[in-house]
């Protein structure tokens, strides 16, 4: 939280007997440029037994608290930018964020990829960008939830569980205490 690209850091995002338990899975590791994404060493410790990957990005504590930062400004404004069709608003913005997340080659590839993409292709590119950057910090349950909602599976201490492709549980009811003394909540 006392990064020079915090805004406000009100929230704990995992407390330390949480972060024990989350884990990130092979498939979200591989989304990240193995050669030179800098946030790697950062996120994650190494692979366990169930070929997962214990979360460092976080200790638990409240030096990483974290509500808004710069980062998912940038991301906000690229993905709006992008959806409007004004993709070099989206690109600049993308681009700002990726020069301090890389590499310099690996910033310059970024570069060449994205200056290169068509509407869809820099969206989801954001999108995927979006899943790395804000990784942890819990915007990804929302993210999925706005726009692809994706089957989603996860295997804990040999266990597998699987969220289908637009699952009824993407969408959360309101819970019925919250009815109840608000009856408005439905009309």
């Amino acid at each position: 939280y006392q990064s020079i690209e915090m805004i406000t850091a009100y929230e704990t995002i995992y407390n330390s007997s949480i972060v024990k338990a989350s884990q990130a899975t092979e498939s979200f590791v591989q989304q990240f440029d193995q050669s030179n994404d800098l946030r790697l060493s950062r996120y994650f410790g190494n692979v366990n037994s169930d070929g997962n990957y214990p979360i460092k990005k976080t200790d638990g504590y409240s030096q990483y608290r974290c509500s808004f930062r710069t980062g998912e400004l940038y991301l906000n404004i690229a993905e709006a930018a992008a959806h409007l069709n004004n993709l070099s608003e989206a690109r600049n913005r993308l681009l700002h964020l990726m020069e301090n997340r890389y590499t310099s080659e690996g910033y310059e590839e970024k570069k060449n990829s994205i200056n290169a993409m068509n509407q869809n292709n820099l969206i989801k590119e954001i999108l995927n960008e979006r899943a790395r950057e804000l990784a942890f910090e819990g915007h990804r349950w929302f993210d999925l939830r706005r726009t692809t909602r994706p089957s989603i599976q996860k295997v804990i201490d040999g266990q597998s569980y699987t969220l289908e492709e637009n699952d009824a549980r993407y969408t959360l009811r309101i819970p019925q205490a919250a009815i109840d003394a608000n009856p408005g909540l439905l009309n």
